[in-house]
């Protein structure tokens, strides 16, 4: 079925006429195909090679590219697609290996080998197809540098390989192709260095190679550089670039790796003024790379070539390079992890040499700085290696003086200036009250915006702003609103107190002034229309905030706030009975004009007509209140807004304390149904719930169950919620009611896909459940059990048949149930019961008729249901134990139960059976 599908997809790629075709339809048939296609050839086994679907695969995308149709997948399908080829085909066994292990015979080891063959010949053609679809630098860099963990491998074979495939890659370009002359190579110093680091590899046949590719690729990089000139300089450099590649020939790098660094500083000698030779940008990737080769981590077969290479390169103008500061931060990163002193040595001796440039030495010391705190024995190595310098050692020195003075007096100073900014806007808000004059008021308030409008001075003024908005009064509020009225700066006033809100939620566990304070001032920012812009920007911030204020302040009261006769319109706001502010409800009126402002108003009926405000407000039902809301937004919002929301709760579920966290969760489970979700990394995702399902909080785990019932309702992740089924049911035995009903809820959305052995586990796991003593518990279980009698197939019958005569006994019983619902249910399910067993279901159970004042119908169900049962003291052990149940009517039906079951049993039996009856209890 693989091969039949990839022939079709050759043969669709030559049939249709791809130049006729629209855009986006192009790019979901490449995208479609890619995704395919990656998934088939991870299914192929790694450590054998029987079958030709990998080479059939890779001669498809030959075909696809030769209609420029993988060019359409977009860079990052791209980049899948070919990291999974890489991988299945360099990860491949050596044929003496599969020969040892006894996977090929001796008998069909040519046709193995010639697979392999083929395999490794196709996956060249097809690279070279991609560029020959895609002829830019770039596509060349994006392959050779997916190939560079291939090439570092610690296995000689898998190197062989990379190095092989990336010389043939280079050869096809520097001879068969022209690369688009206007696309520079933007990741050449970093290539250089790979392969030159591999000319020093032990294995021959690898080194050799990599000198070879080291020679291609610094000739396709000078054509670049020279098809830019005019046609005469280009004859002349093009004859001086001929005379200098056969000088600089495999030969010559293989024997002397480390002139490879030469090249950058040699380039313009030998060619025209023009032509630049390696720019610093090449440089710098370059040395980072070889830093790499002598770390711990590489390969250290080739360190010795790695120290030569960062040798040369310092003493070849190796400090003319674009970013000092990254390449300090790389050394002082990786130094740890060099071992080797003639290594370590080399790279202090290279930051000291960038130091002793004088345009760079304040960046080096600057950047030491930033890696000396807290100080380890490598920061401590680095400073005194520079002092060993004297010249050097002096400059340093004197440097980091002036850096300590600059640093005391820039301290004083800005402590000075937030001080002023905070006695200015304190002195405003403290004479507000008494300025009646509308001018003056306005000149104050405008003044205030200035000041916030410094950026040095916008936390300070909001801080002091805070700390005189709680109690919250007329002032306050317009001074709030004033600020809004700029969009501009009401934009980062606002953003400034989501962070403060949110940040405030990370430190503490509780509202705190602070708190009601940020929350208060939102509400009259948001209020303002001129902040549209504002709100609908910072809209998923502003929700979340606000749903985490509501959880935090739950059950808290504050102060009340001094009302005036300007803000009556908002007493719903500010006060509560008594005078007293209870916290919760401003955070949800400032959520409710939040809503009203970006125009959720099918949200605002939903919550209203619900009771979702109410819900809210709960610390028993706030967690419903938020699943509602969500549900709501999910619902109605565009799929813009919740796919920002979606994006915003993921880094949010692992931060923060407990109400933090469920509240955040609350909401993600419910956004879980949204299509986009179905594209969350699946591992992320369901390694999440299934962590939540076995956290000792019953709110942790009855989210997580409900997050995995969401996901069992998406056909794509059926089978990975499956796997989870013993996460889901197996710890229903210590669960709470709520938990178990989310349990409940997400199997049911997996029966159709569970097989007979599963529906038995099941069908065990629910059989305590018919009786529990929540009557949502006994009848969403026995709903379920219905459901699972409906789903079993014929041939699966037999394996349910335990489980469904030890549930006739609570079943029967259940009939008798106060609750009427459960009482229909089990008439459902015990008709299921009876048709899986064969039997004649009796009429009886159909009743509603009190059992204690009409025992012949008690008879006549014990005839025709349970006595068919060979265990008379099953019957009896179950009817015991109900005998303890909580209602009335279920303890009396039990001893009515018990008595027709003694009566219509043989004495023998019952007298046989009554040791093990009293031994069981």
């Amino acid at each position: 079925m693989k091969k039949s599908f990839l022939r079709l997809l050759s043969v669709l790629s030559k049939s249709i006429d791809w130049h006729n075709m629209p855009d986006f339809f192009i790019h979901n048939f490449a995208s479609d195909t890619a995704g395919a296609i990656v998934e088939m050839i991870k299914k192929e086994p790694r450590d054998s090679l029987s079958s030709t679907i990998r080479l059939q695969a890779m001669a498809t995308i030959i075909d696809l590219s030769k209609k420029h149709v993988v060019k359409a997948m977009g860079s990052h399908q791209r980049r899948i697609l070919l990291r999974t080829f890489l991988k299945s085909v360099f990860s491949l066994p050596l044929l003496t290996t599969l020969q040892v292990r006894g996977v090929i015979r001796a008998t069909s080891a040519q046709y193995t080998k010639a697979l392999f063959i083929g395999t490794l010949q196709t996956l060249n053609e097809m690279l070279q197809s991609l560029i020959l679809e895609n002829p830019v630098p770039s596509e060349l860099e994006r392959i050779l540098q997916l190939m560079d963990s291939w090439m570092q491998s610690r296995e000689d074979c898998l190197r062989e390989r990379a190095v092989w495939s990336s010389i043939l890659l280079l050869n096809f370009v520097a001879t068969e192709v022209k690369l688009d002359e206007a696309s520079p190579f933007t990741r050449l110093g970093h290539l250089v260095a790979v392969l030159g680091i591999r000319c020093g590899d032990p294995v021959k046949a690898v080194s050799s190679k990599a000198a070879e590719g080291v020679h291609h690729l610094v000739s396709i990089a000078w054509r670049q550089k020279i098809a830019q000139l005019d046609r005469k300089n280009v004859e002349w450099t093009e004859q001086r670039n001929k005379e200098f590649l056969a000088a600089w020939s495999p030969t010559v790098v293989l024997n002397s790796p480390s002139r490879i660094a030469e090249l950058g500083r040699l380039t313009p000698l030998n060619a025209h003024p023009d032509v630049h030779g390696s720019t610093p940008r090449e440089r710098t990737d370059f040395i980072l790379t070889v830093m790499d080769g002598l770390t711990d981590h590489c390969n250290n077969n080739c360190q010795p070539t790695a120290e030569g290479l960062l040798s040369a390169m310092v003493n070849s103008g190796g400090t003319k390079v674009e970013k000092a500061a990254d390449l300090v931060a790389a050394v002082c990163s990786r130094l740890d992890s060099v071992q080797q002193p003639s290594s370590r040595t080399l790279m202090m001796k290279f930051v000291g040499l960038l130091a002793g440039e004088a345009e760079h030495l304040d960046t080096v010391i600057s950047c030491l700085l930033d890696y000396s705190f807290p100080t380890d024995s490598n920061s401590a190595e680095l400073w005194q290696f520079l002092s060993a310098d004297p010249a050097l050692g002096g400059q340093v020195m004197e440097n980091l003086v002036v850096k300590l003075q600059s640093h005391h007096s820039s301290e004083h100073q800005a402590s000075h200036k937030s001080a002023a900014a905070a006695d200015l806007v304190a002195a405003v808000c403290s004479r507000l009250d008494s300025v009646q004059q509308p001018s003056s008021r306005t000149l104050m308030m405008k003044f205030v915006g200035l000041l916030a409008g410094e950026a040095e001075h916008l936390d300070t003024v909001i801080s002091c702003l805070l700390d005189y908005s709680f109690p919250t009064d007329s002032n306050s509020a317009e001074l709030w609103q004033f600020l809004s009225a700029d969009p501009a700066l009401g934009g980062q006033v606002m953003e400034n107190l989501v962070v403060k809100l949110q940040s405030h939620h990370s430190s503490e566990h509780q509202a705190s002034h602070k708190s009601a304070a940020a929350t208060r001032a939102l509400y009259e920012m948001i209020s303002v229309s001129k902040s549209k812009d504002a709100t609908n920007r910072l809209y998923p911030q502003l929700l979340m905030a606000l749903l985490v204020e509501i959880h935090f302040s739950l059950g808290q009261s504050l102060p009340g706030d001094k009302v005036s006769g300007r803000e009556s319109s908002r007493q719903s706001l500010h006060t509560s009975h008594a005078g007293v502010l209870f916290e919760s409800s401003s955070a949800v009126e400032a959520l409710k004009m939040l809503l009203l402002c970006v125009g959720c108003r099918f949200e605002l009926t939903v919550m209203e007509k619900e009771q979702g405000w109410i819900l809210l407000q709960s610390p028993k039902d706030h967690l419903h209140g938020v699943s509602l809301l969500a549900r709501a937004m999910l619902h109605y919002a565009c799929p813009e807004t919740t796919r920002m929301l979606l994006d915003l709760m993921i880094p949010l579920l692992d931060r923060g304390d407990k109400k933090h966290r469920l509240t955040t969760m609350a909401f993600f489970v419910e956004l879980l149904r949204y299509k986009e979700a179905e594209k969350l990394p699946h591992p992320d995702t369901l390694d999440r719930l299934e962590e939540w399902t076995k956290h000792p909080s019953p709110v942790f785990r009855s989210l997580g169950l409900r997050g995995l019932g969401i996901l069992a309702t998406q056909p794509g992740k059926v089978e990975q919620v499956k796997a989870l089924l013993p996460a889901i049911l197996w710890g229903s035995d210590e669960m709470d009611d709520g938990s178990i009903l989310e349990a409940i809820s997400a199997v049911h959305n997996l029966l159709q896909s569970l097989d007979g052995s599963e529906l038995t586990s099941v069908a065990r796991k629910l059989l305590p459940l018919l009786s529990a003593g929540r009557p949502q518990v006994r009848s969403a279980a026995i709903m379920l059990f219905t459901e699972l009698l409906n789903t079993v197939k014929r041939r699966q019958k037999h394996l349910l048949q335990e489980e469904v005569t030890r549930s006739l006994v609570p079943l029967l019983l259940h009939l008798q149930d106060e609750d009427p619902d459960v009482g229909k249910r089990c008439q459902k399910a015990l008709a299921g019961c009876f048709q899986l067993l064969g039997w004649a279901c009796p009429k009886q159970i159909n009743s509603k008729k009190a059992w204690h004042d009409h025992p012949q119908m008690v008879d006549k169900i014990c005839q025709h249901s349970v006595l068919k049962l060979k265990s008379v003291s099953d019957i009896l052990l179950q009817c015991l134990d109900h005998l303890q149940s909580p209602q009335a009517p279920i303890r009396r039906a039990a001893a009515i139960f018990i008595g027709c079951t003694v009566q219509r049993s043989e004495p023998a039996m019952v007298r046989q059976e009554k040791e093990l009856i009293l031994q069981c209890k």
